[in-house]
């Protein structure tokens, strides 16, 4: 079953006071496969002078890996940019993947004084460059760049993305908002569809979801992705700063 880039979410408890929107941060998630809990998710930022790394992981339970096992890892690494609001640019991203009978082994580095960048297939032993514009993300840099964006429902924005061999323009749609209920509590949120076109275990193609809090955090505590057989969701279930 062919499935999209897992892109991880936020957090359980919030402290009172608001953390940095970057702050190092470790996210915890529980998964559920149509109501039945099928496995947990991190995402964990990590700060070494001006390099940033987001690291992701989604693994099924062992009841449901008996059905369908899941282990992925993302690991998206980046650097900041001076007086920049973003999360910064890409330097490398890999992406690991198991999913039931499907493994993939890829990896993408960023040359921005060449302006390109090498696509690599571990698994088969391929290598192809790429033109590279500014700016453009991977698919898990994304997210963290989205929550920095000014987000006003009804209308839509557009990030660039290189994934799959190819360069696109990702819409994210700005959907509503609403107050959501998750194990870590209810919360005021802004609903947004990210158009995704990747690999990885969560979305489908137009069928990605994501809620993030309507504050100045942005804060992702819910997930939503429509499968063959079903409905993944993935709610907060813990964060430590």
């Amino acid at each position: 079953m062919k499935t999209l880039v897992f892109i991880l979410l936020c957090i359980a408890l919030l402290p009172a006071s608001a953390e940095p929107l970057y702050a190092a941060e470790r996210l915890e998630y529980s998964l559920y496969w149509n109501g039945i809990k099928a496995g947990k998710a991190s995402l964990e930022k990590r700060e070494s002078g001006d390099t940033v790394q987001l690291i992701s992981t989604v693994t099924s339970t062992p009841l449901a890996g008996f059905v369908y096992t899941v282990d992925d890892l993302v690991v998206s690494t980046l650097k900041k940019r001076p007086q920049s609001d973003g999360i910064g640019l890409p330097s490398a991203y890999r992406i690991r993947l198991h999913e039931g009978r499907h493994r993939r082994d890829k990896e993408y580095r960023f040359d921005y004084a060449e302006k390109k960048i090498l696509y690599i297939n571990h698994l088969e032993k391929e290598r192809i460059e790429f033109p590279l514009a500014l700016p453009t993300l991977d698919p898990l840099s994304s997210i963290y760049h989205v929550r920095a964006l000014p987000l006003e429902v009804g209308k839509s924005l557009h990030v660039t993305i290189f994934d799959s061999k190819r360069s696109y323009r990702m819409e994210v749609r700005v959907l509503r908002r609403e107050e959501v209920d998750t194990p870590a509590g209810r919360f005021k949120t802004i609903a947004i569809q990210p158009v995704l076109q990747s690999e990885g275990f969560f979305s489908r193609r137009g069928e990605f979801f994501l809620w993030l809090t309507d504050d100045d955090r942005r804060i992702p505590v819910q997930i939503k992705t429509k499968i063959k057989v079903g409905t993944v969701t993935g709610q907060l279930s813990g964060i430590t700063y």
